[in-house]
């Protein structure tokens, strides 16, 4: 304890009680201590040094909002002098465990200035800028204390947290990766590697992080949560199931694991048990956002009930962000679409998208360049080049189910998955990512040998071969946007089908709009960029089908809500498949089905059909450049 005055000892006794009660605190006896102080006043007396006494018991006892009230009477106590760093040191922790992040860092910041040799602080300082949300801040005072000491593991570790906050998942990735190797037993550190992994891509690398961190800290409850999101998006969901019951033993009422286990059970089509996850875990936390959208996505709302209240109410908390702010405009658009509130809807949706896009780095001319290497590399020539050499991989397990996102992929997946000898796997990235690991740049392209692509097509059967049940004689892959990769999927899996999904250019366009996607598709956010993304698909199917002629089995989203046993029966032959009744009641096949599980649990169903004229005031700039032609 410092004394800031000389004046306490107004009296003996007064000074006499004042040391009992200091010397009660440090026994850790906080009741004599706070006993002590009563008679100098304590939370109510005016002298600093009971005031600083008062607040650290406060703190001791974990009440820092008390705790940091009592700092700021101290302040007032001071009439302007200077708080040594014996004061300021407790108060930036009161203030960050009453969450008052701001103030903490301001404290936190006079500190540093006190002590700038003090490495320790400029570490305490640089983590609370973080906690206020200011990682743009933060990094660099996370550099600051590693420029002067390389071997910090919290700095390193904090600078990766702050790398991610700023979307940076490389740097994030390199930094956790030091902190881990210098504190191999940081759980933390690994449990927010695996977060950077996943951002990375690296599914697999994360769930070993993951499993790192539970080695040391079984009961880490979030990383078995995170274990069951990868293992449900990579469609296992026997072991997701088998985390998120981990992550409930732990804790029975935990939020996240109850919402968790929803988009599971919702997966699954067990849509009563979902929801009662979903309410669940609204239960343990009124305030978990994902969890109202959630339920909102599996609800048909026939009135503007007390679950669209709720969600409605989590719009005007000021400590949500951004991103949650998207999450509920989306979930707020589909409750007003489902009351007709076609305007309403729309405005929600515009609302969300533009908030949404504010924080993704997309440029559209990427994607420009990449179709147009694409179609400089396998042009008619190229792809007959190819075709002579006996390139490819002599397999006929592969089915690619491709398209714009939103034209009926997952309901063409689901239809083919019903049948006995096909297993449907979801939307891989597989080949995307092998095709990455054997072209250095769009350049390289052009320069791929047929050696090349056999080993390319053999490398993604075995992956295939993997996630399919033993025997399975075709595995589906429902990457819609595997459309960009055409060319070499078709040059390197020779025997492979492929059925294109079509649909409404202005209902596929809007369908996106409304949905915030898990990943991928930044290009769906706004309305021009999503109509130049369209004109892309276009001129890229276009010219796959003048490569590939005999390849490409079109599908007619319209054509098959309209007959769908004909058009069904006309996929089912495409594919070389005998029929079976299956096929046509596919909404009865029990497997995971992890995006739009709503639009395959029931019949073939008619209201998605020209849904944009709903919604047509409000579609023109998309209408727009879809109705240019290609010479502008």
């Amino acid at each position: 304890m410092i004394y800031l005055t000389t004046s306490l000892p107004s009296t003996m006794d007064e000074a006499q009680q004042f040391t009992k009660a200091v010397e009660h605190f440090q026994a850790g006896d906080l009741d004599g201590a706070e006993q002590g102080l009563a008679p100098l006043g304590g939370l109510d007396s005016d002298h600093p040094d009971v005031l600083h006494l008062s607040a650290v018991i406060l703190l001791e006892r974990n009440r820092a909002e008390e705790a940091a009230d009592c700092f700021e009477r101290l302040r007032t106590a001071l009439k302007g002098a200077p708080a040594p760093l014996e004061i300021l040191r407790p108060m930036a922790v009161a203030y960050q465990r009453a969450g008052r992040m701001d103030a903490a860092a301001k404290v936190a910041q006079e500190i540093v200035d006190l002590a700038p040799e003090s490495l320790d602080d400029r570490v305490n300082l640089a983590f609370m800028l973080l906690e206020a949300g200011r990682a743009a801040d933060a990094l660099p005072e996370f550099d600051n204390v590693l420029a002067q000491d390389a071997a910090c593991a919290d700095a390193h570790y904090g600078r990766g947290r702050a790398a991610f906050a700023l979307k940076q998942p490389a740097e994030a990735d390199a930094s956790y990766a030091e902190a881990t190797r210098l504190a191999p037993g940081d759980s933390e550190a690994m449990f927010w590697h695996a977060r950077a992994l996943q951002a990375l891509g690296d599914r697999a690398g994360a769930i070993e992080k993951l499993h790192a961190a539970l080695t040391v800290s079984p009961d880490y409850l979030e990383a078995y949560c995170d274990i069951g999101t990868l293992l449900a998006e990579a469609a296992d969901m026997d072991n997701a199931m088998r985390a998120y019951g981990n992550a409930l033993q732990i804790d029975a009422s935990n939020a996240v694991a109850l919402n968790g286990l929803g988009t599971l059970q919702s997966a699954l089509g067990h849509r009563g048990e979902a929801e009662e996850s979903f309410r669940a875990a609204l239960a343990s936390d009124p305030q978990l956002v994902i969890a109202h959208c959630n339920l909102a996505e599996i609800k048909r709302f026939d009135s503007f009930d007390e679950d669209a209240t709720a969600l409605g109410e989590q719009v005007d908390r000021p400590e949500i962000t951004e991103e949650e702010q998207a999450q509920l405009g989306f979930a707020l658009g589909k409750v007003y679409e489902d009351l007709g509130k076609y305007d309403e809807a729309f405005s929600r949706f515009s609302a969300a998208n533009q908030l949404y896009r504010a924080g993704l780095e997309y440029d559209p001319d990427d994607d420009e360049a990449l179709a147009t290497a694409m179609i400089g590399g396998f042009d008619a020539a190229a792809v007959a080049r190819f075709r002579d050499k006996g390139a490819g991989c002599d397999d006929a397990m592969p089915i690619f189910v491709l398209g714009m996102p939103r034209s009926a992929t997952t309901l063409i997946e689901q239809i083919l998955a019903s049948h006995s000898a096909v297993h449907g796997a979801g939307e891989l990235d597989v080949f995307e990512a092998l095709l990455g690991e054997n072209v250095a740049d769009l350049e390289a392209l052009a320069e791929l040998e047929a050696a090349t692509l056999s080993d390319l097509g053999q490398a993604y059967v075995s992956a295939l071969s993997e996630l399919a049940p033993a025997g399975t004689a075709h595995v589906v892959d429902k990457m819609p946007t595997n459309f960009l990769f055409l060319g070499p999927i078709a040059s390197a899996l020779p025997r492979a089908k492929i059925i294109h999904c079509v649909r409404d250019p202005l209902d596929v366009c809007l369908s996106c709009y409304k949905r915030l996607f898990s990943h991928r598709h930044p290009y769906s956010y706004d309305l021009e960029e999503l109509g130049r993304f369209y004109k892309l698909y276009e001129r890229l199917i276009d010219h796959w089908r003048a490569v590939f002629p005999d390849r490409i089995v079109d599908v007619v989203y319209e054509d098959l809500i309209a007959d769908p046993e004909s058009e069904t029966r006309r996929v089912i032959a495409a594919c070389g498949l005998d029929w079976e009744d299956s096929c046509l009641a596919f909404h009865e096949t029990e497997r995971p089905v992890l995006t739009n599980p709503e639009g395959v649990r029931q019949p073939i169903y008619k209201d998605a059909v020209r849904r944009w004229e709903k919604y047509e005031s409000h579609l023109g700039p998309l209408m727009e450049i879809l109705e240019k032609t290609d010479n502008g």
